[in-house]
């Protein structure tokens, strides 16, 4: 308990003390909770009564995001570390109509649509840990359909005496602004964007990263443009039927604008000048590309393409994927690293939804979501950043979120049996951590 309020301490001037001293109570209940995270169940782990916890989840504006942000400005940057930015939409299915922001929502896992809710998350990704630390959330709502009257279709004029338009471009024209995109994840990441850029900033008087990482449904122009608004490089992947054009290297005719599209890139016969590396592994043997293309669905901007062909040897057939990068003097091998490093995301996801209640709250109330789902992500920086330090006080190479769970539900057991020998609670001397940890080795996986 005194390494949970230490850590928690840092957060003093953005948590006044009541608040913070349930939120204690709370991280260490979750993590001495063997099963489902509800707030039934943390009140049962805490001293606290339900009531209580009631009322902490029922706080408006708690600011989730800039606790977050201080957590890995304490505990996690390093000036000499590579960071990059990486967002993801995870969706949770609930049933019926009462809970705050449920609609129909595309889930991944069971590949169709559901009624669910839907939350995006801005992380930030560590490459010399390999871990992702989330920073904001916010909820996918998706606006009510608004029914349009049809409207009887007009007949066609078979006038043929009224004046033809005239060719070419109406004199004194201009030209028309960018379409942006009607996806409501579009706004939430801007939203998302902006919010983190403006906290780091303020907080490291840097921004830690030039790279946006995003999954190859978010992978067109509109974010692309988003990227670039914020002065970063996107990193995603494209569809393998994606038309690419490499660029015109032919003889102008010395009239009119210079051409830009060359010959059309195939992917599945690359030309060997633009291999840079092939390795053979369990029977299979993978080529990878590296050029620079256009494609006419980004028209704004030159796209460094790596293609990485993969074939098996024995059987023939193969495939393909497309990754790419507005940052043209990107190598490869960080290119295809760092896109890697984009899962990550993934396992916050996973983590929060197996251990923190992403899965389990039977909140409904706007506030109570938001705090709900906050508090997973929360937890999960939380329990990172908990299991870095047990890697050092134990001398452990590994260390799970499992092994943590299993060392304070030991210590929770441990102190309730020594409450319930010595009756009065002020004699009671509490285990020191490394008696709590020989008895936990039954327990866990690692230690």
């Amino acid at each position: 308990m005194c390494l949970i309020n230490s850590i928690l301490s840092k957060l003093s001037t953005l948590l006044s003390a009541p608040k913070l001293n349930v939120l204690s109570q709370i991280c260490k209940s979750i993590l001495t909770l063997p099963n489902k995270v509800t707030m039934l169940d943390i009140s049962r782990y805490t001293g606290k009564s339900y009531r209580t916890i009631q009322r902490f989840f029922s706080i408006k504006n708690i600011p989730w995001n800039r606790l977050n942000t201080k957590i890995f400005q304490q505990f996690v940057y390093n000036k000499f570390d590579i960071y990059l930015f990486a967002s993801d939409e995870t969706v949770e299915p609930k049933v019926g109509t009462d809970t705050f922001g449920i609609a129909r929502f595309f889930s991944n896992l069971r590949k169709a649509v559901i009624s669910s809710v839907a939350f995006m998350t801005m992380s930030v990704v560590s490459v010399n840990r390999n871990k992702s630390f989330p920073l904001a959330t916010e909820q996918v709502i998706k606006s009510p359909k608004v029914e349009i009257a049809s409207q009887p279709a007009k007949a066609k004029s078979k006038n043929t005496d009224a004046p033809k338009k005239p060719k070419g471009r109406p004199k004194g024209s201009k030209n028309k602004p960018k379409e942006v995109s009607k996806d409501v994840q579009y706004v939430v990441l801007e939203k998302l964007l902006q919010l983190v850029t403006t906290l780091l900033i303020a907080v490291l008087g840097v921004l830690p990263s030039s790279y946006l990482l995003l999954d190859g449904y978010f992978g067109n122009q509109h974010y692309m443009r988003l990227a670039l608004k914020y002065n970063l490089h996107l990193i995603s992947k494209l569809k393998v039927t994606a038309a690419l054009y490499f660029p015109y290297d032919g003889v102008c005719a010395g009239k009119g604008r210079k051409p830009k599209y060359g010959n059309k890139v195939n992917a599945k016969n690359i030309n060997d000048k633009y291999l840079v590396s092939t390795r053979q592994e369990d029977g299979f043997l993978y080529q990878t590309y590296q050029f620079h293309a256009w494609s006419k669905n980004y028209t704004d901007a030159l796209l460094n393409i790596v293609v990485i062909v993969c074939k098996n040897l024995e059987t023939g057939k193969g495939g393909h994927c497309i990754l790419f990068s507005t940052d043209l003097n990107l190598s490869y091998l960080n290119m295809v690293d760092y896109y890697s490093l984009r899962f990550q995301i993934e396992f916050n996801f996973r983590d929060a939804k197996q251990y923190f209640g992403l899965a389990d709250f039977k909140n409904y109330k706007e506030a109570q979501v938001t705090n709900a789902v906050n508090l997973s992500f929360f937890m999960c920086n939380f329990a990172y950043i908990l299991i870095e330090h047990f890697k050092e006080h134990f001398n452990l190479k590994k260390v799970s979120i499992l092994d943590l769970k299993a060392f304070y539900r030991t210590e929770n057991i441990a102190n309730d049996a020594l409450r319930l020998k010595i009756k009065q609670k002020k004699t009671v001397n509490f285990f020191n951590m490394e008696q709590i940890f020989n008895i936990a080795k039954k327990q866990a996986v690692n230690f």
